[in-house]
């Protein structure tokens, strides 16, 4: 009878893991050490502080407690002659957009507002025919997210539906792509939320054939469909073989035959983009939900056969797409990738990604880094003052702290926040090409070279360094509420075009998705970058802030801000 009681006791703990209840062993998981191997992604275990998380079949330490006399030698702690302590409330910015005429701050119902001649709108979505310009007033650069949205916090339920057409077959892998794409998405929501969103998915247990043509719809037409026609014949044609109680949102997996349907006048078939609806709680007059035989489903997403491209992901496409249900921004300019008129389509339109290009899942889904940033991350409230620094520095002030990767793991911060004003804040990260950044050296990066720009990769001149930019709580939809700060130190200093001469292996002239130099033939444009990065003993100024790296240490970077007089 002893040894039962004292079995019992070895085996069973009870943990308190940010989302529910969960039975761990302690024989075979401790605060110190954890199991090399695990199953179920996403999944999170506490034990004395430290967070475990699931991730590629891996347990990885996300989140430690900090050390408990941290030295400042080690960055553990703000130094220097403005340090002070952080104050997270000084940089949850809020919401203050207000409409483009300046008349009144924008409404949570503002989806649309009348189109007025005089006023410039930027990178809005307009509708001049009927008077109308599109506000996303859902889609939010600061506190607080809007009710009815997707949900930050807790648990959510995705179903997974693959569909083919009468004039679009499926190929047979589709059933694996969504699980697939499932996984590594739940990997990733666990890992940047530290475990405070854990999604579920339920799949349709076969390919639903939806008794119309592809064509039908008109997706070719014109980019920044919702599709609602699409998602209701998808949930009437699963609804007898699928339970969709309790879903909060639907992805559709499209077959790649969709981009070979022929369209007179149009070369990238049915469906060549994606179709999303993140939700419009509030909205006083336009669509917010379709129906199933279990209720209303207010949201859904589905690919396009630009999602097959080789250099694309089905999993940071439909997690980004996600991040739009909960209510974050795009990252990037207003692109319109499929034109009107249907006869080209330019794909992320390079002009128009200046903002953060590959260095956020909402600027670039597929580029070099598939994080988010830290400012996000406060802004949902899955970071907080364990990974967070925040204060405001005064004149002829500094601060010093020893920063850990951003997409890396360790015990020491990941973000230095000053704030400017009440509209702004100035982040500061590390960015190394780990984990979700571990893509960095593939960002293309413009480079001078005497009269000219060649192509080079981040790779080349050091994917690793500090990241500044500054977020800026007025910012509407499709005008990115950060900008990357550039040194200006003679570096490229934009996003555009260099003519690459020596691509014509792989380059097509009659791919409408590559772009040619017409004042030199012999080879196709290819889209090049900016190097944000300062690297140890190099510094930027903002205004009156001027932020250094002053040196690597295990894994980050120390950086130092300071203000002038």
């Amino acid at each position: 009878m002893a040894r039962v009681g004292e079995s019992r006791k070895r085996v069973l703990a009870i943990v308190i893991a940010g989302f529910g209840f969960l039975v761990v062993s302690q024989s075979n998981f401790t605060a110190d050490a954890a199991p090399s191997k695990c199953r179920k992604a996403g999944a999170v275990r506490t034990i004395k502080g430290k967070r475990w998380i699931c991730r590629s079949g891996t347990w990885r330490l996300v989140r430690s407690t900090p050390k408990t006399n941290p030295s400042a030698s080690t960055g553990a702690v703000i130094s220097g002659t403005g340090a002070r302590s952080s104050s997270l409330d000084l940089c949850k910015l809020k919401d203050a957009r207000v409409l483009p005429d300046g008349s009144r701050p924008m409404l949570a119902t503002d989806y649309e507002f009348p189109y007025k001649v005089g006023v410039d709108y930027g990178y809005m979505q307009t509708d001049r025919s009927q008077g109308i310009v599109y506000g996303n007033p859902h889609l939010v650069p600061g506190l607080p997210l809007r009710d009815g949205m997707f949900p930050a916090l807790g648990v959510a339920r995705i179903a997974v539906i693959a569909v083919d057409y009468l004039d679009a077959a499926a190929t047979g892998n589709e059933l694996e792509i969504a699980r697939k794409a499932a996984e590594e998405a739940s990997s990733w929501f666990a890992d940047q939320s530290a475990g405070r969103l854990r999604v579920e998915y339920r799949f349709g247990d076969r390919i639903f054939r939806i008794q119309k043509n592809s064509e039908s719809y008109g997706l070719y037409r014109s980019e920044g469909n919702s599709a609602p026609n699409l998602a209701r014949d998808v949930i009437a044609v699963a609804d007898p073989h699928f339970d969709f109680t309790g879903i909060d949102a639907l992805w559709v997996i499209n077959p790649k035959s969709v981009g070979s349907v022929p369209i007179p006048g149009y070369s990238l078939g049915s469906i060549p983009e994606d179709f999303n609806f993140p939700g419009n709680p509030g909205d006083p007059r336009g669509q917010s939900s379709v129906m199933s035989n279990e209720g209303s489903i207010s949201r859904w997403t589905g690919n396009g056969v630009y999602q097959y491209r080789e250099d694309n992901n089905f999993w940071t496409f439909f997690v980004h797409e996600t991040m739009h249900y909960i209510g974050l921004q795009d990252y990037r300019h207003r692109t319109q990738r499929v034109q009107e008129d249907g006869t080209k389509t330019n794909f992320d339109d390079p002009s128009k990604n200046l903002p953060f290009r590959g260095f956020v899942i909402m600027s670039d889904q597929d580029g070099g880094s598939r994080s988010l940033n830290s400012f996000n991350r406060l802004l949902l409230g899955w970071w907080d003052s364990t990974q967070i620094h925040c204060q405001a520095l005064g004149k002829g002030e500094a601060v010093s702290l020893t920063l850990d990767a951003l997409a890396g793991d360790g015990s020491r911060k990941k973000s230095l926040m000053i704030q400017l004003d009440e509209y702004r804040v100035l982040v500061v990260e590390s960015r190394w090409a780990v984990g979700y950044d571990r893509w960095l050296g593939e960002n293309a990066v413009g480079v001078p070279d005497g009269d000219t720009v060649i192509r080079k990769y981040l790779s080349d001149l050091g994917p690793s360094g500090i990241l500044v930019y500054i977020h800026d709580s007025r910012a509407h939809q499709h005008f990115s509420p950060a900008h990357i700060q550039i040194p200006n130190d003679g570096r490229y200093r934009k996003v555009g075009l260099v003519t690459c001469l020596t691509c014509e292996s792989w380059a097509d002239r009659n791919d409408p998705n590559q772009t040619w130099d017409p004042n030199d033939m012999r080879g196709p444009q290819v889209v090049v970058g900016f190097d944000p990065l300062l690297r140890v003993g190099q510094s930027l100024t903002v205004g009156d802030y001027t932020i250094k790296n002053v040196e690597s240490i295990g894994g980050g970077d120390k950086v130092e801000v300071s203000r002038s007089k």
